[in-house]
């Protein structure tokens, strides 16, 4: 997190031949109050969601 932006990495598993976390996805997302919003993409195919969270 820096500022107001949050970059978030959703790992799927971890590859024990390549020594690394293998990812499924990224969230990148703005805080604006109490609201945040962003995208959440799929790695393998680049298709992406509209992220929107509002504390109620």
């Amino acid at each position: 997190m820096k500022g107001n932006h949050i970059s978030i990495t959703e790992n799927d598993h971890y590859d024990e031949a390549a020594g690394k976390w293998i990812p499924r996805a990224f969230v990148e997302a703005n805080m604006d109050g109490s609201k945040i919003s962003g995208t959440w993409q799929d790695d393998k195919t680049k298709k992406y969601l509209t992220l929107e969270l509002e504390e109620l």
